[in-house]
């Protein structure tokens, strides 16, 4: 599934403002970019998805980082609606994320549209990183779960997952295939080549780049300029 749309009410800077992530043939975008000075609400939006994927016990636990509230100043109630599109099924959802300020204290509820029973939480994967995230990662989970995975835009101090404790968990399993999806996912998204080798080895996860090795080669064989 992929984000088509996003709508905000009273959150935050936002009164009422749609985003949409559609081209114009209706297709969802690969990328989208957001720039803007300090304070125009990028993290703000990016809080909102990250909140308004995730089921109402992580929304509600996300949210209680902000003492201030999330709802924007004045007002009572808002919401967070995001709307799914997933092409190949030729499906769409809207799920809604409902705020409601109740004793001074801000309350959360959820509803998706259509309610047929179809939708799954499970086909959403989302992953985020704040920008004062840690550079190593220590934490340890036994499956994914999408707030987990979306933590450190809400706690800066919230440690990241250890990527070499997940790879094992996967590289372990009898799963047919899974070990090998890791290691095309993990060249995708280092920019490797085909032929470059990911090991996961007894002293950690090894990535092995040919082309860096081959111009180290020719580095070393050059002879440097002589000024004489």
């Amino acid at each position: 599934m992929k984000i088509s749309k996003l709508r905000l009410k009273n959150i935050k800077c936002f009164k009422d403002t749609e985003i949409s992530f559609e081209d114009e043939k209706g297709g969802v975008k690969n990328w989208s970019l957001f720039v803007g000075d300090n304070g125009q609400g990028k993290t703000t939006i990016l809080r909102s998805l990250a909140a308004g994927l995730c089921d109402k016990g992580g929304a509600s636990a996300l949210l209680s980082e902000f003492e201030e509230g999330f709802l924007r100043r004045g007002e009572e109630t808002g919401f967070i609606e995001i709307c799914l599109k997933d092409a190949d099924k030729n499906e769409e959802y809207t799920v809604t994320t409902e705020i409601e300020l109740v004793d001074n204290n801000e309350s959360i509820s959820q509803k998706v549209y259509p309610d047929d029973g179809n939708f799954k939480r499970e086909d959403i994967f989302a992953v985020a990183y704040g920008a004062g995230r840690s550079v190593t990662g220590t934490e340890s989970y036994k499956k994914y779960a999408l707030v987990h995975s979306l933590y450190t835009l809400f706690s800066y101090e919230h440690v990241l997952q250890n990527p070499e404790l997940g790879a094992r968990r996967v590289g372990d399993h009898t799963k047919e295939g899974e070990w090998e999806r890791l290691q095309e996912i993990l060249k995708e998204v280092l920019m490797l080549e085909e032929d470059d080798e990911i090991s996961l080895e007894r002293t950690g996860l090894y990535v092995r780049a040919f082309k860096f090795e081959t111009q180290q080669v020719d580095q070393h064989r050059r002879v440097p300029d002589s000024g004489f």
